[in-house]
């Protein structure tokens, strides 16, 4: 078997069905895709930190972080409020909200997607604004704690200071007098190391990186290229594939015949194509195919019912042959006439010496070749029968299985093949 009988078994002789799988899912891609209305994209930068990151673990760290608050639904509700746009945080945030860390460096950029290009310009800035003074703010509550903490200590030490220098003012006693200066001067230096705790926790949170907002106030809205193309080529690509897997299933079940050519091939019968032929060629060709081997009644049969008006047809066209003549071309001269007065129509192909002379030798007498259908058979016609088949396009291999049971339990010979242009059917599939 050939690659060009596998694929006429199995894609061209069921093109309809492959048809049916590429374009019904290209028709619905379609479909959904007219109706979808235009998606934006606007962006906005985001600077984490200053200077560049000391890994690149650090800098997938900051984007990371960045995404993170982004896709944060209180977040993103509360960048709604401020841009007065009206949708659903948890959906935004979950599938129109992305971030990506430009290149090395520490810039994150914020992309959010919207039907409407104004809001989504409005959203992202928002949004942007909001990450930023979260993560400048969000991370100042311990230091916030350690100097109030650091500031009440600082009020408690100036309290007792306070307190041990009014006591020392009145007392007497040389004794209590050095005991509280001595505990005045270990005062002093408590408070001293807390005013310079304080100062390293001022100045740690004013030299600290700031995360800031790049240009704000910029609009970089861009419409997000359609993906109606790569979707309908996807589609006819999977309909294509699961096509040719039922297809293949199909073939599996109900192996076909690639063509009238591979029935010829089988039966080893020469094919008359019925494609342009007028009808006196093919007569000419079956009537000397069937005296080739001692046929006089020709049974014009089609191997599957779908078929069988072709093959109807086909009697017609054969009975209504009133004379036929070979080209001097091809060879000796060979003339067939009508001759039978009732019933299925004949042609006499006769090889007498008064009417055709081949090679100089005359031909002994003739006789009638008559085409009929199966229907119109009679007992006496049996004997000397023979069966003119008729083919198109991918028969069922069960259909030949079929013809070959009843030529053999007949003793019928196959005199050809007439190859016909192949009319589907429902039954046809």
């Amino acid at each position: 078997m050939t690659i060009d009988d596998l694929f006429k078994r199995i894609v061209r002789a069921r093109l309809p069905l492959l048809a049916c799988f590429v374009l019904v899912p290209l028709l619905g891609v379609l479909l959904l895709g007219v109706r979808q209305h235009p998606v934006w994209v606007a962006n906005a930068r985001v600077q984490v930190f200053d200077g560049a990151p000391s890994s690149a673990t650090e800098a997938d760290g900051s984007s990371s972080r960045v995404l993170a608050l982004a896709t944060t639904p209180s977040l993103v509700r509360n960048a709604l409020a401020d841009a007065n746009v009206t949708r659903d945080a948890t959906d935004l945030a979950e599938h129109d909200i992305s971030a990506q860390r430009l290149g090395e460096s520490t810039v994150v950029e914020l992309a959010v997607k919207d039907t409407d290009p104004a809001a989504a310009a409005a959203i992202v800035k928002a949004l942007a604004n909001r990450v930023a003074t979260f993560m400048n703010e969000g991370s100042r509550s311990h230091f916030r704690s350690t100097l109030a903490e650091v500031d009440a200590q600082i009020a408690t030490t100036n309290r007792t200071r306070a307190g041990v220098t009014t006591s020392l003012a009145a007392a007497l006693d040389l004794r209590v007098r050095d005991t509280l200066r001595a505990r005045l001067a270990s005062l002093a230096s408590t408070s001293s190391e807390l005013a310079q705790q304080r100062t390293s926790l001022v100045v740690a949170d004013a030299t600290r990186d700031q995360v800031v907002a790049i240009d704000p106030d910029s609009r970089d809205v861009r419409a997000v290229p359609s993906s109606l193309l790569p979707r309908s080529a996807l589609a006819v690509l999977l309909g294509l594939v699961l096509g040719l897997a039922v297809a293949v299933l199909l073939e599996t079940l109900r192996p076909r015949l690639a063509d009238a050519k591979a029935v010829s091939r089988l039966l080893g019968v020469p094919l008359l194509s019925a494609q342009g032929n007028k009808g006196t060629e093919l007569a000419r060709m079956a009537a000397l195919a069937a005296r080739r081997q001692g046929v006089e009644t020709v049974v014009v049969m089609p191997l599957e019912q779908r078929d069988d008006l072709v093959a109807r047809q086909l009697v017609k066209t054969l009975a209504a042959v009133d004379e036929v003549s070979s080209p001097a071309t091809v060879g000796p001269r060979v003339r067939l006439k009508v001759g039978v007065p009732a019933g299925p129509v004949g042609v006499a192909v006769p090889h007498a010496a008064e009417d055709v002379h081949t090679n100089g030798h005359a031909s002994p007498g003739g006789r009638a070749v008559r085409f009929t259908d199966l229907a119109e058979l009679t007992r006496r016609d049996e004997e000397r029968a023979g069966v003119l088949l008729v083919v198109s396009g991918a028969p069922l291999h069960t259909s030949y299985d079929a013809l070959t049971t009843l030529t053999t339990a007949m003793r019928w010979p196959v005199i050809g093949i007439v190859d016909t242009p192949p009319k589907r059917t429902r039954e046809d599939s």
